[in-house]
C-alpha cells in the first residue's frame, strides 16, 4: 500500500510574511534548515493554520505553495502551541491522539484518520519537559 504524500506546514501566526516578528524569523530559519537537510520533504512556511488546511484560504494567502491547503502533518513552533493544538483536535475533533517523543520532539498521532494525520512540535528555548 503506497504511503500518502505528507504535506508539512511550519505553523506560525503569519503566512508568507504577512507579519514581522522575531518568532516568525525562528520559524523561517527552521524551515530553511529543514529544506537544506531534507530536500525530499514537502514542507513550507511560515503558515497560519487556516492557510495550511483550507484550500480556499490557501489560494488567497499562499498561492503557489504545494503544502498550503493540503496539510496532513502539522509542525508547531513550540511545545506550548503544539500541546494546545493537539488538545483541540482531540477534544473538539474527536481524534484519538497519541503523543510520543523522538529526538527531543513530541509527535501526536491521530490513528482514526485515513491518512494517519500527525501533529508535531519541538521543544523551544524554555527546555520544557
Amino acid at each position: 500500500m503506497p504511503q500518502p504524500r505528507r504535506c508539512l506546514p511550519m505553523l506560525s501566526f503569519s503566512t508568507k510574511g504577512s507579519a514581522k516578528h522575531e518568532r516568525i524569523d525562528k520559524v523561517v530559519h527552521a524551515l530553511n534548515i529543514v529544506k537544506e537537510s531534507h530536500p525530499e520533504l514537502d514542507i513550507d512556511g511560515e503558515m497560519q493554520l487556516d492557510a495550511a488546511i483550507v484550500p480556499v484560504v490557501a489560494k488567497q494567502k499562499a498561492p503557489g505553495s504545494t503544502v498550503a491547503g493540503h496539510a496532513n502533518v502539522l509542525v508547531f513552533p513550540n511545545l506550548e502551541s503544539g500541546n494546545i493544538g493537539y488538545k483541540i483536535a482531540q477534544r473538539f475533533g474527536g481524534w484519538l491522539v497519541f503523543v510520543r517523543f523522538r529526538d527531543d520532539r513530541a509527535v501526536a498521532e491521530n490513528h482514526c484518520g485515513s491518512v494517519g494525520n500527525r501533529v508535531s512540535f519541538g521543544r523551544d528555548d524554555d527546555k520544557a519537559t
